[in-house]
C-alpha cells in the first residue's frame, strides 16, 4: 500500500504539489493558533485580572477585579452618589490625566482594598505589545461609545458588520453580556436589537449581491470566458447555501458577509436564506451574549480565546477540504494505475 502512495505521489503534478502545500501550510497554522489559544486559557485560568482598558467604566472595573465601586470613584475623585457609564478614557480627558495616571490611581487602590493575601496571590495584568497598539485603539474606541450609546450604537455596529465591515462585534455581544450581568442592560433588550440589526445587515449584504453585484459577475465572466464556472458555482450555492448560512452565522462569523454575496449572486431563494439567517443570528446573539454574562468579569480575556477559536475553525476547514481533494486525487490515480 505504501509503495503505491509513493508512486502515486511521483506523478504530481505542480497543482498537486500546490495542493499538499497549502494543506500542510494551513494545517500547521491550525496547530499554532491552537497552543496560542491553550496557553491564552492557561494564563487566564491562573491570572484573573484582566488589564485596565480605556474602555472600560469605573463600574466593570470594580465588578472585574471585585472590589466596592465607592472605593475607585474616590481614588478618581468622582461622586459615587450614581453609577458613570463613561468609559475611562473620557474620564482621563475630562480630567486633563493620561490612562497611565488613571489606571495607576485605580490599581494603586485595587491593592489596598484587597486583603494582603489576594493581593499576594494576583499577579500584574498582561499589556499588549505596541505592534498591536492601533488595532486595540480602535476596539477601545468602539467598546467605549457602545458604553456611552448602549444599544443604538451596538445596533448600527452590527448592521455594518454584517454587511462586510471588519469589526469586532463578538467582543461587543460578550461586552452586552457583561452589562446585563451587572444590571446596566436588559437582557431581552440586546438578543432583540442584536438579532434585529444581524438580520437588517444581512439582508442588505444580500440583496445587493443579488441586485447589483450579479450584473457585475456576469460582465466579467462573459469577459474573461468563465460562465460554466458561474453556472456551478450557482448550483453548489443552491444545493448547500442553508446549512453555509447557518454555520457562518455562529461558527465562522467572519464568512458571513461572504455566504451573503455568494448566496445573493447565485440567488439562493430569499425565503430560505432568511429563515437560516435568522435561525443562525439569533443563536450567535444568545451564545455570546451568555457567555459574556457568564465571564462578566472577563471580557477582554474571553473575547481572546474564542478569537483564536474562530482561527482554529477556519484553518481546520482549510485543512479538510484540501485534504479530502488530495485524497480524492490519490484514489483516482489508484484506481487508473489498477
Amino acid at each position: 500500500m505504501s509503495s503505491k502512495i509513493i508512486n502515486t505521489v511521483r506523478t504530481f503534478r505542480w497543482q498537486q504539489w500546490l495542493v499538499v502545500s497549502l494543506f500542510l501550510l494551513f494545517a500547521g497554522f491550525t496547530v499554532f493558533k491552537a497552543v496560542d489559544m491553550t496557553r491564552e486559557a492557561i494564563y487566564w485560568k491562573a491570572h484573573r485580572d484582566e488589564a485596565i482598558r480605556g474602555w472600560m467604566s469605573v463600574g466593570y472595573v470594580a465588578h472585574s477585579y471585585r472590589v466596592q465601586p465607592d472605593e475607585l470613584y474616590l481614588a478618581l475623585g468622582l461622586p459615587d452618589k450614581q453609577p458613570d457609564k463613561r468609559p475611562l478614557r473620557k474620564i482621563a480627558h475630562m480630567q486633563h490625566r493620561s490612562m497611565d495616571e488613571i489606571r495607576a490611581a485605580l490599581q494603586g487602590t485595587i491593592i489596598h482594598a484587597r486583603s494582603p493575601a489576594a493581593s499576594a496571590t494576583s499577579a500584574t495584568p498582561r499589556t499588549k505589545s505596541r505592534s498591536m497598539g492601533a488595532a486595540m485603539s480602535l476596539i477601545d474606541q468602539l467598546l467605549a461609545a457602545f458604553l456611552l450609546y448602549g444599544q443604538p450604537a451596538l445596533f448600527g455596529l452590527i448592521v455594518i458588520a454584517a454587511i462586510g465591515a471588519p469589526l469586532p462585534v463578538n467582543l461587543m455581544l460578550v461586552a452586552a453580556g457583561s452589562f446585563v450581568e451587572q444590571g446596566e442592560m436588559k437582557l431581552w433588550l440586546v438578543v432583540i436589537v442584536a438579532s434585529t440589526a444581524s438580520v437588517l445587515g444581512d439582508q442588505i449584504g444580500y440583496g445587493l449581491a443579488r441586485w447589483g453585484g450579479r450584473r457585475l459577475v456576469a460582465r466579467i465572466s462573459r469577459t474573461l470566458g468563465g460562465e460554466d464556472k458561474i453556472k456551478k458555482a450557482e448550483a453548489l450555492a443552491k444545493r448547500w447555501g442553508g446549512p453555509g448560512i447557518f454555520f457562518s452565522r455562529w461558527l465562522v462569523t467572519s464568512l458571513g458577509p461572504w455566504l451573503n454575496v455568494t448566496s445573493g449572486i447565485a440567488e439562493y431563494p430569499w425565503r430560505r436564506f432568511i429563515i437560516w439567517a435568522v435561525l443562525g443570528d439569533v443563536l450567535w446573539v444568545v451564545l455570546y451574549v451568555m457567555l459574556g454574562y457568564i465571564f462578566s468579569d472577563r471580557v477582554q480575556a474571553i473575547a481572546e480565546v474564542l478569537g483564536y477559536l474562530a482561527w482554529i475553525i477556519l484553518g481546520l476547514i482549510a485543512a479538510g477540504i484540501l485534504g479530502w481533494k488530495l485524497m480524492q486525487y490519490l484514489r483516482t490515480q489508484n484506481l487508473v494505475n489498477a
